[in-house]
């Protein structure tokens, strides 16, 4: 009777060791784990809630749809924004292909020949360009951004065409020694400003950078405000950044002689149209638990 005891204890014993086992390397780890879900989905749970969304699942997609279409919707109008602010340059970028080759192809020996061609072509219309009153030459440099000294120049060329367009006088009558020259010898007030660049924060890269030039005019009141109103006309964009407007009482008040002096700019986008895209994704599964009645 002892040796089937000892072996019925013997048995009894390596089943408990089995079962100690098991709980110990499979049921219990399979139990923290499904705890650590438990309290992660709480949480979830708890973070929906303070947004204010529902946590019904279907409710969740419905919202989701609507979002996704609102993303869409403002690709649409970033595209929009893109083709307008970028039309004021869009045929002279195209020779480049797009706005990223412009950046890399312009030389200094493209930057003297655009200068020298803008100038030839304004002086052919009555416009003469002064380095001095510029502040830019065709020696001016930029190092790697060479392609900003040209995209001035472009601002500059567009600005002259719609003076001239307006029948506007851009010469510079305040510059000293003026009355011992020739009328049409008088340097234009063209000057360009500093170009400004903007990016989303500090140490990320610049997305968009402003070309500001300024120009004095005189003319009569109408036209000069046919002018501004002409900046953003017909697919061209060189909206107005300041204006200052003083009445001339010296000439003839039936004119209603005017000079202003106002700065606008033209605008490039750092990037292709293909890269200027809402950077937001959407999960279309939410990792939320299943509701209960009365939530």
């Amino acid at each position: 009777m002892k040796k089937p005891h000892k072996r019925l204890l013997i048995s009894l014993g390596l089943v408990l060791l089995g079962a100690g086992v098991i709980y110990y390397f499979l049921l219990l780890p399979l139990k923290q784990s499904n705890e650590a879900l438990r309290t992660r989905n709480d949480d979830r749970k708890a973070a929906l809630r303070r947004t204010g969304y529902s946590l019904n699942p279907k409710q969740l997609e419905t919202i989701r749809g609507s979002m996704q279409s609102r993303l869409e919707l403002l690709q649409v109008t970033l595209n929009n924004v893109y083709d307008e602010a970028m039309a004021q340059f869009a045929n002279d970028v195209r020779v480049y292909d797009t706005v990223v080759g412009f950046r890399r192809g312009i030389t200094q020996l493209d930057y003297q020949e655009a200068f020298n061609k803008v100038r030839r072509e304004l002086a052919a219309k009555g416009i003469m360009l002064d380095e001095q009153v510029l502040q830019l030459s065709e020696q001016s440099t930029a190092g790697t951004t060479t392609y900003r000294l040209v995209a001035h120049m472009w601002v500059v060329r567009d600005l002259a065409e719609l003076i001239v367009k307006h029948k506007l006088d851009v010469r510079k009558w305040d510059l000293p020694g003026v009355g011992a020259m020739q009328p049409n010898a008088i340097p234009a007030h063209i000057v360009v400003h500093p170009a400004k660049l903007y990016a989303i924060a500090k140490d990320e890269p610049v997305i968009l950078e402003e070309y500001p030039v300024e120009v004095k005019i005189r003319g009569p009141l109408q036209r000069i405000m046919e002018f501004v109103a002409d900046l953003t006309a017909d697919e061209r964009f060189l909206p107005l950044d300041t204006v200052v407007i003083e009445r001339l009482v010296d000439e003839n008040p039936r004119q209603d002689m005017v000079e202003a002096t106002l700065v606008c700019s033209g605008f490039l986008i750092m990037s292709d149209k293909s890269e200027f895209t809402v950077k937001v994704t959407v999960e279309k599964r939410h990792n939320v638990p299943p509701v209960s009645r009365g939530m």
